[in-house]
């Protein structure tokens, strides 16, 4: 089941029929709620935000409960009527708001990047720019690297990233090839997750030590490295 499927099905809960797996796993810099087809092993992925969210039924009321982020929103709780309303963020209803001052602050944009590793291919990760970012002016550059290689970084609220933001820094926060948002069991099935999660992370440190430790227009831009900026609306 699910064999096609490029990161793990694990979590979750059944539908009532038991005809399908509901379970949430990351894709690029999001994490969504995806569905497993008993009958046929295929995987289908059910929201589409840019954020990070999961969702789960309660075992004894049966509600359903969605635990939502994204770059401007801490985490909170949403409930809906039924599972079909999950994909309409119209029906949507919040059930606590555990962090109402952060509507009184100013953020930093946070946009998806993605750049051309050493070894040609695509790598990626979350972009924040300063608060008050005029294109044009010179910043210096935060590069944060998470514990890896299995976690990702993504669209969420991110309190670190937001003070260097606060402080006129970028910070950029790369994924490793094998995160657990980027093509998982491909890499290790290659016996990628070990010796070039290593070298993702030194090729990370050059990427720092040679920046211009600007952000210009919508480029970052390395001796080796140039992150092209893919900004998807919301």
């Amino acid at each position: 089941l699910g064999a096609d499927f490029d990161n793990s099905v694990r979590g979750g809960f059944w539908a009532e029929d038991g005809s399908t797996f509901y379970f949430g796993a990351g894709i690029k810099v999001t994490q969504q709620l995806f569905a497993l087809d008993i009958r046929s092993g295929e995987v289908t992925q059910v929201t589409n935000e840019r954020a990070a969210l999961s969702v789960n039924r309660d075992e004894d009321s049966g509600v359903i409960l969605i635990n939502y982020s994204d770059p401007w929103t801490s985490p909170t709780v949403f409930t809906v009527p039924s599972l079909e309303r999950v994909t309409q963020r119209d029906r949507w209803v919040q059930l606590v708001d555990v962090n109402p001052v952060v509507e009184e602050m100013a953020f930093g944009r946070d946009v998806e990047v993605e750049w051309t590793s050493t070894d040609g291919k695509t790598a990626g990760g979350v972009l924040t720019y300063p608060v008050g970012y005029e294109e044009g002016t010179r910043y210096p550059l935060v590069v944060s690297i998470h514990g890896g290689p299995a976690s990702a970084d993504v669209l969420r609220f991110n309190t670190t990233a937001q003070v260097y933001a606060g402080a006129g820094y970028a910070v950029l926060r790369p994924n490793y090839r094998g995160s657990g948002s980027s093509d998982r069991r491909r890499h290790r099935r290659r016996g990628q997750d070990g010796s070039l999660w290593v070298e993702r992370r030194r090729a990370l440190v050059e990427l720092d030590s040679h920046a211009y430790r600007s952000v210009q227009g919508h480029q970052l831009r390395g001796r080796h490295h140039e992150l092209d900026q893919h900004v998807r609306s919301e």
